[in-house]
């Protein structure tokens, strides 16, 4: 069921990009959600795991941007759904996690999957960063939501490092130009900076608003978009708010544009930022409500205009940027887990 009300209700504060439309490519293998999706070298997109009525896949399927179908590569060594995917400076992609401490590397240069060293704590709904050093930090989510740990390809391990000054699932990390990375939120209006360098975390000014299943994207100029989100007592946020790393500030830049949650966001090669799709929760009774509305933020006006809805509506899908320029939107769920994929063509 689209939420069709809210969307009625936040459009009237938008202005409008173009006619331009969503249109479909070629179908997945299977039905996905809670899945991860990640750009190979060669631009093509590989898609891992996910579930479909609660059945969790080890199935992974690589999309072809040209000829616009999907090719099924090797399964992953367990099944995987809300994990972390993130593209090595080898080429090879680590997934990690997902109500597992258990991590596997894939070559698309044999289109094979091997283990790797285990994490030091089983997460899911985690959030994964790779570093300038080329390692990668996974940040709290469900069962360890203050840890964090460093994966190093050069050894294959894990490795703990400093805590977090507060616990943190159904946040988001954002790699900063200075390569320090940005956590935000998770139910709270708190923020925090890890540095590489020290392996400490640091406390920013706090957010104007609480929120967690928000959206972030790094700007152009360096500054961080965070976006929607909803708080423990179910309210959804509606305001923009941009963190400035050289002043330790937050700003709200809207309010009452964009609400909702599992709102995803890319950034485009001119420096605008791309959200479609996510989930509206009406907590009496608890129905939930995806959406295919679509947007673009333009840092330079701190203005948003929509665009033309996708042809279905989505929540907990992916949504990425292709070399081409295209967007491209992945599975995720409505009334059912969709195989579908569609792309906005700027």
């Amino acid at each position: 069921m689209q939420a069709n009300i809210m969307i009625l209700t936040i459009s009237v504060l938008f202005g409008y990009v173009s006619a331009k439309n969503w249109r479909f490519t070629g179908n997945m293998t299977v039905p996905r959600e809670y899945h991860t999706a990640t750009m190979l070298i060669d631009g093509k997109i590989l898609v891992a795991g996910g579930d479909v009525v609660s059945s969790d896949w080890s199935t992974a399927e690589i999309y072809d941007p040209t000829l616009g179908h999907w090719t099924i590569t090797g399964n992953m060594n367990c099944t995987r759904s809300m994990h972390t995917a993130s593209a090595l400076k080898n080429g090879k992609i680590l997934i990690a996690g997902g109500d597992t401490d258990t991590a596997e590397l894939y070559d698309p240069s044999t289109g094979r999957w091997t283990n790797t060293g285990n994490m030091n704590h089983a997460r899911s709904l985690h959030t994964a960063s790779v570093l300038n050093d080329g390692k990668v930090l996974v940040v709290g989510g469900m069962s360890q939501d203050q840890s964090a740990e460093l994966y190093d390809p050069t050894t294959g391990q894990w490795t703990q490092t400093d805590d977090l000054n507060y616990s943190r699932q159904y946040h988001t990390a954002t790699v900063l130009n200075d390569g320090r990375v940005l956590v935000v939120g998770g139910i709270a209006n708190s923020a925090e900076i890890y540095d590489p360098s020290t392996g400490h975390w640091t406390l920013t000014n706090d957010l104007n608003d609480k929120r967690a299943l928000h959206g972030a994207s790094i700007l152009k100029d360096g500054k961080v978009l965070v976006i929607a989100g909803f708080t423990e007592d179910m309210r959804y946020v509606t305001s923009t708010e941009v963190y400035d790393p050289s002043t330790n500030k937050w700003t709200i830049t809207s309010k009452g544009a964009v609400g909702g949650l599992f709102v995803k966001t890319v950034l485009l090669r001119d420096g605008r930022v791309l959200i479609a799709g996510g989930d509206f929760l009406d907590p009496e009774p608890l129905i939930r409500s995806s959406t295919n509305f679509a947007a673009i933020y333009d840092s330079n006006s701190t203005s948003w205009a929509t665009l033309g809805n996708m042809n279905i509506a989505r929540s907990h899908h992916t949504l990425m940027a292709l070399n081409d320029g295209r967007v491209l939107a992945i599975g995720g769920i409505d009334d059912y887990t969709t195989n579908t994929v569609e792309f906005y063509n700027l």
